[in-house]
C-alpha cells in the first residue's frame, strides 16, 4: 500500500509541530500586550493617589484641619478604579483652586482695606486708567514711528520657489530674519 507523500508520518508530524509552535505565540503576544497594559494602568493609578494626597494636604493647610486618609486600600487595577480615582482626583483640585482663589482674593481685599480709604480708591482708579491711556497712545506712536519692511515676495515655479537677488540685498534687508 502506498500512501501519497501528504500522508506520510515525516509530513505528518512536521505540520504538527509547526501548529504546535505556531498557536502559542498570538497567546503569549496577547498577554504580553495585557500584562504591559496593567503596568501602565498600575502606574496611572499611583500617580493619581500621589495627586490626591497633595491635594488633601494642601486642602487641610488652607483650611487649618486634619489631613484625611480614607483610601480603599485593596482594590483591583481596573479601569474602572482609575476612573473613580480621577473623578475623586478632580474635585480636590477643584475644591484646592476655590480655597487658594478665595485666600487671594481675601488678602487683596484686606490689603486694600488697608491701604486706601474709599475716596483714594477712586482717585486711584482715574490715575490708573489715565497712565493705561498714556501707554496705549505711546504704543500707537512706537507702530507709526517705525516704518514697515517690505516683505520679500517668493514666486513658486516647477514646485520650487524662486526669491529674485533684488528681493533678498534690498539694502536693510540683507538678513533672512
Amino acid at each position: 500500500m502506498n500512501y501519497e507523500w501528504f500522508e506520510s508520518i515525516p509530513f505528518i508530524l512536521c505540520i504538527s509541530f509547526f501548529w504546535f509552535l505556531i498557536i502559542p505565540i498570538p497567546i503569549a503576544v496577547y498577554l504580553f500586550l495585557r500584562r504591559l497594559e496593567k503596568q501602565q494602568l498600575s502606574r496611572l493609578i499611583i500617580a493619581k493617589i500621589l495627586g490626591i494626597d497633595y491635594y488633601r494636604e494642601e486642602i487641610a493647610i488652607l483650611e487649618g484641619s486634619d489631613i484625611k486618609y480614607d483610601y480603599d486600600l485593596e482594590f483591583e487595577i481596573t479601569e474602572m478604579a482609575y476612573q473613580k480615582l480621577t473623578r475623586e482626583h478632580e474635585e480636590l483640585r477643584r475644591q484646592y483652586d476655590r480655597l487658594l482663589f478665595e485666600g487671594i482674593l481675601e488678602r487683596r481685599i484686606m490689603d486694600e482695606e488697608n491701604s486706601c480709604n474709599p475716596d483714594m480708591s477712586t482717585f486711584v482708579l482715574e490715575e490708573l486708567m489715565e497712565e493705561s491711556e498714556k501707554e496705549k497712545e505711546e504704543k500707537e506712536e512706537e507702530k507709526k514711528s517705525i516704518p514697515k519692511k517690505d516683505r520679500i515676495n517668493p514666486v513658486v515655479k516647477k514646485g520650487r520657489i524662486i526669491i529674485e537677488e533684488d528681493d533678498l540685498f534690498n539694502g536693510e534687508n540683507d538678513t533672512f530674519f
